[in-house]
């Protein structure tokens, strides 16, 4: 009996392990992991025609991820005054995305880039 018991845990740990090397290697040839992960994510800051407020836009490979037409972590809805404001708070949005961080920014992140009046 002891011996069925351990070839039983002995197969559940091979199989276990054999998972877990397979979401390894899998991981490893994501096109999303393979070489500089600044490849993956782009910035384009853009101009709105009807308001005229720029906003940017974040892709994934080649598919937008994020549009952002309003400074984030605000309590209001102020949108970027100039194309740098936009650019300043989406490169730092692409940053933290390329460290494989959530691409969320804190208010007191926004003000140390930002010129906000209060």
């Amino acid at each position: 009996m002891r011996t069925k018991t351990l070839l039983s845990l002995l197969t559940l740990v091979a199989v276990g392990g054999s998972f877990i090397l397979l979401t390894v290697v899998r991981k490893k040839e994501s096109p999303l992991n393979a070489g500089n992960s600044s490849k993956v994510y782009s910035l384009k800051v853009k101009k709105n025609g009807e308001t005229g407020y720029w906003f940017y836009e974040i892709y994934r490979l080649d598919q937008l991820m994020i549009k952002q037409e309003f400074v984030p972590s605000l309590s209001r809805r102020m949108p970027f005054a100039s194309e740098q404001e936009a650019k300043i708070i989406g490169e730092l949005v692409l940053s933290r995305l390329n460290k494989n961080l959530p691409p969320t920014l804190t208010l007191s992140e926004v003000e140390k880039h930002l010129e906000i009046k209060k």
